[in-house]
């Protein structure tokens, strides 16, 4: 049986994210599994080792990047702080093959179960984030996890923490590119909040992307 239209456009869709990103990934770290970027970044995050950085997760769902990234920073004696509202995306999110519409991912409220160093912070996004920096206000970020799949939310985000990145900050992208729709989310706020001069990409997996800071954006 042919491929849908559906399955085409998936397709071209990695034909075209490779083709937009060959330089910077033939100068990055490549991984073919979402968990091994994951382990990369918050390694990096900790060798670099901005001080007195945060580190945070925005968009937990179940639970799966605070657990990696916890226990790695358990070992490191630091703690982190996930975000998330628990009733799934904000927004419906566009162009992605699986058909995800607002509400997708909730977990009808429950907190999942997470390290003991992870704080969980429910709530939308909007409403959490800033008194949590203002509660912070003297605190860079040493790494962020940017999951909330769509573009409102992550444009708050990267506009909110702007001014707490530093030189060797780390921000992981779960879904910066690589299906249908990834010019309109994750790397549109990415592109319309920042300066391409002000970080360097450092690591690919399937969809997901690190960048690490070269300055605090202007």
């Amino acid at each position: 049986m042919a491929d849908s239209p559906i399955d085409l456009l998936a397709h071209q869709s990695r034909v075209e994210s490779m083709q937009h990103f060959k330089s910077e990934m033939e100068q990055s770290m490549l991984f073919k599994r979402k968990e091994q970027g994951r382990v990369f970044a918050i390694k990096r995050a900790t060798d670099n080792a901005v001080e007195n950085g945060l580190y945070m997760e925005l968009g937990v769902a179940e639970g799966a990047g605070c657990r990696t990234f916890g226990k790695h920073l358990a070992g490191h004696g630091l703690s982190m702080t996930g975000f998330d509202s628990f009733e799934g995306l904000e927004e419906d999110w566009t162009g992605i093959q699986t058909g995800r519409g607002a509400g997708a991912f909730s977990t009808g409220g429950k907190l999942p179960d997470v390290p003991d160093n992870v704080t969980l912070v429910k709530g939308w996004v909007q409403d959490t984030l800033p008194g949590y920096l203002k509660a912070n206000a003297d605190r860079p970020v040493g790494f962020v996890h940017m999951d909330m799949d769509t573009y409102t939310p992550t444009l708050f985000a990267l506009k909110a923490l702007k001014k707490r990145l530093r030189k060797g900050s780390v921000i992981l992208f779960d879904e910066l590119y690589g299906y249908p729709g990834w010019r309109h989310h994750e790397y549109k706020a990415l592109m319309e909040t920042y300066d391409p001069a002000d970080y360097e990409y450092i690591g690919f997996a399937p969809e997901s992307v690190s960048i690490q800071m070269r300055r605090t954006p202007k």
